[in-house]
């Protein structure tokens, strides 16, 4: 009767063994799908904060290009707006002599008229 009594008892050890690895692997699992689960809520909210920073770099980039492009088109013009200056310069210079002859024309004509009638 002993024999079988310490039969017994070595198998109610061997499966109360069984059932706490059994257990612990289940809790091991549990564990790992949990810290499954926060690394995937990272990892989303990593991805949502990298994509958040690369949308702003992003609209950051095209907002300073446009203004590159702004202030190239408005150089363009100013640059144009030099070159027809310099270009009506010389124009300009010959509407200058022209009223200036025509203004001598006239004093010209009232001095001869003048030294007419004397």
């Amino acid at each position: 009767r002993a024999a079988l009594a310490a039969g017994f008892a070595r198998w109610c050890e061997v499966c109360d063994w069984a059932r706490r690895a059994r257990e612990e692997e289940e809790k091991a699992a549990a564990d790992a799908r949990a810290e499954g689960v926060k690394l995937e809520r990272a990892g989303r909210l990593l991805a949502r904060m990298l994509n958040r920073h690369l949308n702003t770099a992003f609209n950051t980039w095209r907002d300073n290009a446009a203004a590159a492009i702004a202030l190239r088109r408005s150089l363009q013009k100013l640059a144009m707006r030099w070159q027809r200056m310099q270009l009506s310069a010389p124009f300009e210079r010959w509407v200058e002599v022209v009223e200036e002859a025509v203004r001598v024309r006239g004093l010209l004509r009232k001095a001869v008229h003048r030294m007419g009638r004397a």
